[in-house]
């Protein structure tokens, strides 16, 4: 996967809409396609799995269906370019429409229109779904590059709630495995 949603002003945007608008806010769901091989034991031809607000449908509202099937979703490789995403670097169809939203996430930062607050609203989201890996080992380390990012963007953002799926069973070792996230994410 590419994770070319994290280069775009307007997919920021529209995420940053969906954390941000009352209730019932908008839903925002990312989904990529993982071929053969790939991202948890895909065996045949290529399939798309997605991130979800809530359940999907084939979840049926059952937090261990959600759970298994975002399992799939290649977080680990996107991390990176979720955890750079920024309004100010993000590319837009014109100079009009990138104007245009960084002025809109300009306008949540209190500390003079750096765009700080938007950006760690987004890299928040994003970074919700390695929740259940991180939590799931036996001892946290605060160590983990992703622990510390998401723990540094949290106290800045704008998220209104958090929820994250967790298998039971506790694990431990390996890296974060994507696990599920549901609301728009939890406050700052």
């Amino acid at each position: 996967p590419q994770g070319n949603v994290f280069d775009r002003a307007w997919c920021g945007f529209e995420m940053l809409a969906a954390i941000l608008l009352p209730d019932p806010a908008p839903l925002f769901d990312i989904y990529t396609v993982v071929l053969a091989g790939e991202g948890g034991g895909v065996v045949e031809g290529a399939r798309g799995v997605g991130l979800v607000d809530g359940y999907a449908a084939s979840d049926r509202g059952t937090a261990r269906r959600k759970a298994e099937r975002e399992s799939y979703f290649p977080a680990a490789a996107l991390l990176d370019r979720a955890g750079r995403f920024g309004f100010a670097s993000a590319a837009a169809s014109s100079a009009a429409d990138a104007a245009a939203i960084r002025a809109i996430a300009s306008d949540l930062d209190v500390a003079g229109g750096t765009m700080a607050v938007a950006d760690a609203t987004v890299r928040a989201r994003l970074y919700t779904p390695l929740l259940p890996g991180l939590l799931s080992r036996t001892r946290l380390r605060s160590e983990d590059a992703a622990f510390r990012a998401l723990r540094g963007w949290l106290p800045q953002c704008r998220l209104r709630k958090l929820a994250a799926v967790c298998s039971g069973g506790g694990g431990g070792g390996g890296g974060p495995s994507p696990g599920g996230s549901g609301g728009g994410g939890g406050g700052g």
